[in-house]
């Protein structure tokens, strides 16, 4: 609840911000891109103004601390720029004299349409419900959403044993009784009889 009550804080905060950020702006730029004096001082602040508000605008839309920020901001931005539209009459005797139509940061300027189209995005922006959840946190760290897969080792297909060669079992020895060849017997081409007992296989005899 409280990160909402901040997001709510930020978004009223903003909202003033973002509104000067879209519209003296470009209501300056307009006549200072047609002179051809490209250069001066008024067009680099008119610029600059108008990336503060975008990066504003994308650190509203991307924030983890509440989605109201985005959601407030663009909801009041919204409200400026599509009431004047619908119905100027009815809004006119509540603007104070700097919004109203014709002032430096009035409504119905240049700058709607950039206004219209950063206002859009930051109300969208807090619709997602993923963002309304409070993330989870594990011993002061923001855990992640996404949980591994359980390992599973591949499969392998059983592999087929060659006896050595040179080991000839004898199939007629007694149930208990192996023949496993040693490396001389090995390399004599024989092979050794062995039994098994308690401790292991031990030679036959």
């Amino acid at each position: 609840m409280f990160r909402h009550l901040i997001g709510l804080l930020v978004g009223l905060l903003a909202a003033p911000l973002l509104w000067a950020g879209t519209t003296w702006p470009v209501e300056r730029l307009r006549p200072l891109l047609e002179s051809p004096d490209l250069g001066n001082g008024a067009l680099l602040t008119a610029g600059a103004a108008v990336v503060g508000a975008g990066l504003l605008g994308g650190a509203l839309a991307a924030t983890r601390i509440s989605p109201l920020a985005s959601f407030i901001s663009g909801t009041a931005l919204l409200t400026c720029c599509v009431w004047p539209l619908a119905h100027l009459a009815s809004l006119e005797p509540l603007l104070p004299a700097l919004l109203r139509p014709g002032a430096v940061f009035g409504v119905l300027g240049p700058g709607l349409p950039l206004t219209l189209a950063l206002g859009t995005l930051l109300l969208f922006a807090g619709f997602p419900p993923s963002r309304w959840r409070r993330p989870a946190v594990d011993n002061g760290v923001l855990a992640s959403p996404y949980v591994p897969a359980p390992y599973e080792p591949a499969y392998e297909e059983p592999r087929s044993v060659t006896p050595a060669r040179g080991w000839n079992p004898d199939p007629g020895e007694p149930a208990g009784h192996d023949t496993v060849p040693d490396d001389e017997a090995r390399a004599a081409g024989t092979t050794t009889p062995f039994e098994r007992r308690a401790g292991g296989y031990q030679p036959k005899g």
